[in-house]
C-alpha cells in the first residue's frame, strides 16, 4: 500500500488537512498564501494517519480541472448527483470522527 512518504519521493507536497467541526468538513491549507491552492489540472491525495504514526497511507487518489481549492469544497458539500463528492467527504467525515488525520 502506497504511503506518505511514497508520494513525497515523487514530488507530491503537503498541502493541509481536512478538520471536523460539528459534523461539518473544513479544509485548511498548511500556507494560505500558497499559489497553488488555484493552480488547476491537479493530481492530488488523501492519506490517512493515526495520531500515533507519521507515515501517512494514501486513502484517494483523484484529478481536477478546477482548483485544487474549488475541487474541496464539493467534497464538504456536495450536491445529491455528485456520488463521488458524497462517499470522499463521508470517508473523511468517518476518519476524522475515530481521531484519524
Amino acid at each position: 500500500m502506497a504511503s506518505l512518504q511514497d508520494l513525497l519521493a515523487i514530488d507530491f507536497k503537503e498541502f493541509g488537512e481536512w478538520t471536523l467541526v460539528e459534523n461539518d468538513l473544513y479544509y485548511t491549507p498548511y500556507s494560505p498564501n500558497d499559489r497553488s491552492a488555484n493552480y488547476e489540472n491537479v493530481l492530488y491525495a488523501f492519506t490517512e494517519n493515526n495520531e500515533d504514526i507519521d507515515d501517512g497511507i494514501v486513502r484517494y487518489i483523484g484529478k481536477t480541472t478546477k482548483s485544487i481549492i474549488s475541487r474541496f469544497a464539493g467534497y464538504k458539500n456536495p450536491s445529491k448527483e455528485q456520488k463521488t463528492n458524497q462517499r470522499v467527504g463521508n470517508s473523511i467525515r468517518e476518519a476524522l470522527n475515530v481521531g484519524k488525520k
